[in-house]
């Protein structure tokens, strides 16, 4: 980094951002997954003590603005709805969601970095975020990935294949992937796959019935590091995010919100030591949520279910129907743009007191 700094590549500001300041290693420790069979351990290292953290966010900045151009990526559920609610499926057709294990541990770094040079020199708007070169944006993504130590009962390990969890470049070095293997296996497809929309690592698709596992087979060939598994609809109904798909009478599709059997509907209780705010916001998201992913006839009953449980949080029922009666009326209005904020001051809050000084 000093490299960068003599050179007038980065300022004195941005390289004391980034120079590694009391650093330690990672340490690793498993989160237990409670909605499936088993409980197993999500793998967890704590990343953000590692030397490279600080310096892994920023070729994340730059990188992230080319990934997400990608051309099957939705950004969210709202965004996956808006791109499928006109769709109609056919009659020999399937929906499917396809997940890859493991992913940000089997990217392969080299043939990453390839097709993610390439994608580099088509975008030219990174120079608009940076004054680093080309070849200076590999290194330092290359650097980043290779911090893959941390500690497990007093025992340092170093995590031996690809990209390491946790750290702030892998999610976005694992979309290149994911964006190589696409532009590789889906043109090819032919009239297999009639639709495909990704978030990170889980896939909504709809495929010709007879072909999922000819398209299985090919994803999981593309490269031997990567295993994609998938799920099938049941009862013409799958979910995909936080969406539940049904396919209708008519073969259009009809969506609602999905949740978890583990969900309990517990959220931030309206007693709690919370600015005031954060509360309204709970309901807010709860509520935008449903008008923007619901269909008509799934809205109410939606719109009941948040009452009530934001009910057993001892939210007031006149706060929740103000909100769903404000959010219902302006949902189709144009948004307005955030003012610009030039300076931010985070103060612990304490009460009363912190909200007016804010």
């Amino acid at each position: 980094m000093k490299n960068f700094l003599y050179a007038n590549k980065i300022s004195k500001e941005l390289y004391g951002v980034l120079k590694p300041f009391g650093s330690k290693c990672p340490n690793f420790y498993g989160a237990p997954k409670i909605h499936k069979e088993g409980n197993p351990l999500r793998p967890i290292v704590d990343f953000r003590f590692s030397p490279t953290y600080k310096l892994a966010s920023y070729p994340n900045k730059i990188l992230k603005g080319v990934t997400m151009k990608g051309k099957y990526v939705t950004q969210n559920s709202v965004d996956f709805v808006s791109k499928m609610k006109d769709v109609k499926i056919k009659r020999n057709h399937t929906m499917i969601s396809f997940d890859v294990v493991f992913l940000f541990t089997k990217v392969p770094i080299q043939v990453t970095l390839g097709f993610m040079k390439s994608k580099l020199i088509e975008d030219i708007s990174r120079k608009r975020h940076t004054q680093l070169e080309l070849q200076d944006v590999i290194m330092l993504t290359e650097l980043c990935l290779q911090g893959n130590f941390f500690s497990f009962k007093g025992d340092i390990y170093e995590q031996m294949e690809e990209a390491a969890m946790s750290s702030p470049i892998s999610p976005i070095f694992a979309e290149f992937f994911m964006q190589n293997l696409e532009v590789t296996i889906i043109p090819t497809s032919g009239h297999s796959l009639y639709s495909w929309w990704r978030y990170v690592d889980e896939v909504f698709s709809i495929a010709k019935s007879k072909d999922v596992d000819v398209i299985l087979t090919a994803l999981n060939n593309f490269n031997p590091s990567i295993n994609f598994t998938y799920e099938l609809m049941e009862n013409n109904e799958l979910s995909f995010l936080d969406t539940r798909i049904t396919i209708k009478n008519n073969f259009s599709l009809s969506f609602s919100v999905y949740r978890k059997k583990t969900h309990t509907d517990r959220y931030l209780h309206f007693t709690s030591n919370h600015p005031m705010h954060h509360k309204i916001s709970v309901i807010d998201a709860l509520v935008t949520r449903a008008i923007r992913i619901c269909d008509t006839d799934q809205l109410d009953s939606e719109l009941n279910h948040i009452k009530m449980a934001l009910k057993k949080n001892g939210y007031p029922i006149q706060s929740i129907c103000s909100k769903i009666e404000y959010h219902s009326h302006n949902q189709n209005l144009p948004r307005q743009p955030k003012d610009e904020f030039v300076k931010r001051i985070v103060l612990p809050y304490t009460g009363r007191m912190a909200s007016q000084i804010a």
